[in-house]
């Protein structure tokens, strides 16, 4: 099982987060990560679980030992 520190640590790095308004709510997606989209009232809210929805596929990723893409900006390009 994911160890809670394990998966606050990588919260903490630089994902490149998304907010869109979208009528009267705001979506929220991380671009590296194109399965974790959320929604809701405020900027606030949909961020808010943004994290959380966030952190719960880190877990399950962590458990099953999938790879975990770097952040956008942390990557390299050549060229």
């Amino acid at each position: 099982m994911a160890d809670d520190t394990d998966v606050a640590e990588i919260m903490r790095r630089p994902y490149s987060r998304v907010l869109t308004p979208e009528g009267d709510m705001f979506i929220a997606r991380i671009l590296e990560f194109p399965d974790v989209v959320t929604e809701g009232d405020s900027e606030l809210e949909a961020l808010a679980m943004l994290d959380d929805a966030f952190g719960g596929v880190l877990h399950v990723m962590v458990d099953h030992g999938d790879p975990i893409p770097a952040p956008l900006a942390t990557r390299e390009y050549s060229g």
